[in-house]
């Protein structure tokens, strides 16, 4: 976590274990707020490839919590932030593998043209008398 705070957040965790004289004499206070931190370890943990995630992915309740949990269907990329460069690593892929392996995410357009032209398919097949499946 040390290492996430000096690399990614380019300040020092310790701040936040530090105490400093509060305006009002007698009293102490932490140099950064405690509630601050605690966002930032959230973040931290969500973030990919940082250390604070692989020490949460790792901990022993989380794995157990994440294994009793429901695979979702196919879940696929967004379409946000899908670029001609991952695009093209995708294809490089599953073409080094052989088949598709990669998803891709759904352009809405293109996903009404092929319920459309199924639909004309459909009605095509009914008004010729032939069943569809």
């Amino acid at each position: 976590m040390v290492w996430d705070f000096q690399a990614i957040l380019h300040f020092s965790a310790y701040e936040y274990f530090q105490w400093v004289p509060h305006h009002k004499r007698p009293y102490w206070r932490r140099k950064r707020p405690w509630r601050e931190f605690l966002m930032l370890v959230q973040r931290l943990a969500e973030l990919d490839g940082t250390a604070t995630q692989e020490s949460v992915l790792h901990d022993p309740v989380v794995m157990e919590w994440m294994s009793k949990q429901r695979q979702t269907g196919s879940s696929k990329p967004r379409l946000w932030g899908y670029t001609k460069e991952i695009a093209l690593l995708s294809t490089l892929i599953d073409a080094e593998v052989g088949k598709t392996v990669m998803k891709r995410p759904d352009i809405p357009g293109e996903v009404l043209r092929q319920k459309m032209t199924q639909n004309k398919l459909k009605s095509t097949l009914s008004r010729i008398g032939v069943q569809s499946g």
